[in-house]
């Protein structure tokens, strides 16, 4: 069972769901401005620990909405958007999604 007696908690996830809820329609003032917020780093290391699923599911979709659907015409190209397919970080993060795969097969 979650905890949601935590309050802040509660309010870190909701918050997060928000800003990646408003980056939905490409804003890029919003995707800016929360990839201020939030890192690359940050985001993976927190969906790569061992904590509930339905804790992880809004920084993914911050993930996904800030950093990957982020395609529109005026999209600046970031430094750490070139630097993610070949960073370190990227790469742990997928042995640690394929071992999880590996584990449920």
């Amino acid at each position: 069972p979650e905890d949601t007696t935590n309050p802040q908690l509660q309010l870190l996830l909701s918050i997060t769901d928000l800003l990646a809820t408003c980056a939905e329609s490409k804003n890029l003032f919003i995707q800016t401005v929360c990839q201020k917020i939030l890192s690359i780093e940050e985001l993976f290391s927190i969906i790569s620990a061992d904590i509930l699923p339905t804790r992880k599911t809004p920084f993914v979709h911050f993930l996904i909405q800030i950093y990957m659907n982020n395609e529109g015409e005026e999209r600046q190209i970031n430094q750490e958007d070139i630097e993610l397919s070949h960073g370190k970080v990227m790469w742990e993060f997928l042995r640690h999604v394929a071992t999880l795969l590996e584990n449920v097969a």
